[in-house]
């Protein structure tokens, strides 16, 4: 058995394997670091250095075969492993490549914002590379932030509406850390440069946040306006979209008001904003701020400025009296009131 990575380098590239006499490709299903340690073994590495890839990032292959492979990572040869030939459509998953003699650990970068946020990066295999935000929040920012030097506790994750997209690969997807690791590369994640993540999903994270996270209501009274946030040095509006009593609670607790009648209402009560959108998170309505509420990430694509929330806080209906009033306008006055018009 012989195994000359294709359309990569001496390497790194798709790995292929001379099995039953025919070149053949690798299934991805149950291939990991074990596996790709043994087949970099195989081709002359003895670096421990080695990392299993989703086979598109050097092309899928041409053949119609492909080999199941399970290692227990001390092997000097596939040929000592478990090998099951398959049809390639019998294979689950994706064919894998692999990358050998790895000497240099990830490094991260953030674009297109500050030193201290801005897009996510990650340079390994000699490139630069983004990351996918799905299943990536607080404790996977933290990994991130540690990896940039920063050692606050205070990082979060927002979406590519704040810092944009990025190009070329993506290297991560599924990434999941403790929350104590001091790079991405000691968390959990999916093979290399695998998943079906697009650019519109690439992670920003925000690092060494110092200050809290404010809020203001414009254009309406002290108690009821539109609902900005301060956070990031910067006023955005919130996204109306999932915003319900909880939400509002919360914002109107940032705002001093220790009163449970609150509510949310459209942006057809206070007007539009300007600016970015704040995702609000998911909120149970004992938090104290926002930040504290469940985030995937803040900023959001998914609302435009039609959607941005107001809120109306500390509604005390026992101070409000109706004399003189026939009972269907009563009942309207009512409604209005539960709707917060």
């Amino acid at each position: 058995m012989a195994a000359r990575l294709a359309n990569g380098t001496s390497e790194a590239g798709r790995l292929e394997i001379l099995f039953n006499g025919e070149w053949s490709t690798v299934c991805g299903a149950g291939f990991g670091k074990k596996e790709a340690q043994v087949a970099c073994r195989m081709l002359g590495f003895n670096s421990t250095g080695a990392a299993d890839i989703i086979s598109e990032r050097y092309g899928p292959g041409a053949d119609h075969v492909s080999v199941y492979v399970a290692c227990q990572g001390t092997e000097s040869s596939l040929v000592e492993c478990i090998l099951i030939l398959l049809h390639s459509l019998i294979c689950p998953t994706y064919n894998v490549g692999v990358i050998c003699n790895i000497t240099q650990q990830m490094s991260a970068r953030v674009v297109n914002g500050t030193s201290d946020a801005g897009r996510l990066e990650i340079f390994f295999n000699r490139e630069w590379s983004t990351v996918c935000n799905r299943g990536f929040g607080q404790r996977e920012a933290k990994a991130a932030c540690r990896m940039l030097g920063f050692n606050s506790n205070e990082a979060v994750a927002v979406s590519s509406a704040r810092y944009g997209q990025g190009s070329d690969n993506i290297l991560l997807q599924d990434v999941v850390c403790k929350g104590n690791e001091t790079s991405l590369e000691e968390c959990q994640h999916n093979v290399l440069y695998g998943g079906s993540c697009s650019h519109s999903e690439d992670i920003g994270i925000i690092c060494n946040i110092s200050e809290p996270m404010t809020a203001r209501l414009v254009n309406g009274t002290s108690e009821a306006g539109r609902l900005e946030i301060f956070f990031n040095r910067e006023w955005s509006t919130v996204c109306g979209v999932r915003f319900g009593k909880n939400e509002a609670r919360v914002s109107c607790r940032m705002l001093g008001f220790n009163s449970t009648g609150s509510v949310a209402v459209s942006s057809d009560r206070y007007g539009q904003g300007t600016g970015y959108i704040l995702d609000a998170g998911r909120c149970n309505g004992t938090e104290d701020s926002l930040v504290q509420c469940d985030h995937q990430g803040f900023y959001t694509s998914d609302c435009d400025s039609l959607k941005d929330v107001g809120v109306i806080c500390n509604i005390n209906r026992d101070k409000i009296r109706l004399t003189g009033m026939p009972r269907a306008k009563l009942k309207w006055v009512v409604w209005e009131m539960k709707v917060g018009q």
